[in-house]
């Protein structure tokens, strides 16, 4: 009799330890996966090319020459959309489009490959380059999409460690006063609706 009194008592001390130490070991865990977590969101944000605008929902840079012409070949001003279409910036000499209905949307989709999105939340920016620019206005992204009471505002930025060609086609590094150009000179965003405005402008931060 005593040793099965004795053998229950030791089960229920058994069945309170683990209860007790349970809770501690839980919290443990929870706490480390969340630390973890934190850190990869911190290193996804630290990343030399991360999108830092908070209105910025995806972002792309691409080479193409679609925009402008059919064929790759030859470029007439009913196919351009550059000229017909886009407006042109003429302080940094891009060109930019904003896409807010499912006719533009499909229109620019025929050219360059673009997102599905809903227009009842987002819209895309889009911005193309023909020109050739100066060092530090080559290998761009668009950095950030921001909107006063009137005007949305598209910023350009170098990326971190660009990779340049002078005008002549060889690399070089961004050292002297010749002209530039890169790779990718179409570049696409989709940005938060409540930075669209009826007037648009785009400007390269040096």
């Amino acid at each position: 009799m005593k040793k099965a009194i004795i053998g229950v008592i030791v089960i229920i001390i058994i069945i309170f330890g683990l209860l007790f130490f349970q809770k501690p070991l839980k919290e443990k865990f929870l706490s480390t996966n969340s630390n973890e977590l934190s850190q990869e969101n911190n290193n996804e944000n630290t990343e030399p090319n991360a999108i830092k605008c908070e209105y910025i929902v995806e972002r792309k840079e691409i080479s193409t020459s679609k925009l402008y012409s059919i064929d790759g070949h030859s470029s007439y001003y009913e196919v351009d959309l550059m000229q017909n279409d886009m407006i042109w910036n003429n302080e940094c000499a891009l060109y930019h489009k904003l896409i807010t209905n499912k006719e533009d949307y499909d229109k620019y989709n025929e050219r360059i490959e673009l997102p599905e999105i809903d227009f009842s939340k987002n819209f895309i920016v889009v911005i193309s380059d023909e020109n050739l620019k100066q060092a530090d206005e080559v290998d761009l992204l668009i950095y950030e999409v921001v909107a006063d009471d009137t005007t949305t505002h598209i910023k350009m930025r170098q990326r971190e460690n660009p990779v340049v060609y002078t005008d002549e086609g060889s690399l070089r590094s961004s050292s002297d006063d010749r002209i530039y150009y890169s790779d990718n000179n179409v570049f696409w965003a989709v940005v938060d609706n409540s930075q669209l405005r009826d007037k648009a402008d785009v400007t390269i931060e040096h």
